[in-house]
């Protein structure tokens, strides 16, 4: 990165940021995960907790986190976009690739470490890799490991890595949005913007569905969102997909390479 006239260079390879409420038995298992996914990989982990009142900061310190902070004391009282949070947790990190993570999910083994061996060797048009991801427990298929296509043809990055550079280049996340679709908006910014991601197959992640009060607070927002998404991007997803579902298949990408 230049600033000034002079060049630094990243401390990490990967900051991962955290936005987690009262969740800490799988903000544990999240960060029990990252230390085998993340072998030979220098990373930091960027925290913002929602005024948690149980152990949380407990299991942070268990882990080693030391980059927390309070929600409240960032942005005051009240409730906060998605976008607002992870864009400030974006502008502390020190890494080339960053990851907006949640704490409901596990990483496989070496999950990181395959994809920077993959994603430091493209082109700069690449802004990112995609992680295939399967829910459990899900219906639709979803239990299989896939990566989502967006309302169209466009495969979106549900987790995975994103070059930091890329990532301000087209403004960060639109916080305009409350919850839902900001990940998919970034998508389509980066894609406008001429970039483009590529999968990751070693990469896998899963994630444990759960409705708690956090969930049913942000489902609130999900029909206003995704309707703001839609038409932002109608030259994308103004079109009925063929697709059901709307995935990748880790499967159909092992048949292709054995092709």
């Amino acid at each position: 990165m230049k600033l000034g006239g002079m060049l630094f260079m990243s401390k990490n390879d990967i900051s991962v940021v955290l936005a987690t409420k009262k969740r800490p038995v799988c903000l544990d298992r999240m960060l029990t995960s990252l230390i085998p996914a993340m072998r030979g990989v220098k990373y930091e982990v960027i925290v913002i907790d929602g005024d948690s009142k149980d152990n949380t900061l407990e299991i942070l310190a268990k882990h080693k986190v030391n980059r927390i902070f309070i929600e409240s004391e960032q942005f005051g009282a009240g409730h906060h976009s998605w976008g607002e949070l992870y864009n400030f947790g974006f502008s502390l990190s020190d890494a080339k690739w960053i990851m907006y993570c949640s704490d409901d999910i596990i990483f496989n083994e070496n999950c990181f470490t395959s994809a920077i061996e993959v994603l430091n060797r493209q082109l700069d048009a690449v802004a990112g890799g995609m992680f295939f991801y399967r829910t459990i427990p899900s219906d639709c298929l979803f239990d299989i490991y896939g990566i989502d296509y967006t309302y169209g043809d466009k495969l979106m990055v549900n987790y995975g890595l994103i070059k930091k550079e890329a990532f301000w280049e087209v403004g960060g996340l639109d916080t305009s949005y409350k919850f839902y679709c900001a990940d998919g908006d970034l998508c389509f910014k980066l894609y406008d913007a001429g970039k483009t991601f590529i999968p990751c197959p070693k990469s896998l992640v899963t994630h444990y569905k759960g409705i708690d009060a956090s969930s049913q607070f942000h489902m609130r927002y999900s029909k206003e969102d995704i309707d703001k998404y839609k038409k932002k991007w109608a030259k994308y997803v103004n079109y009925k997909s063929s697709l059901d579902p709307r995935r990748l298949w880790l499967t159909d990408m092992e048949t292709e390479n054995e092709d």
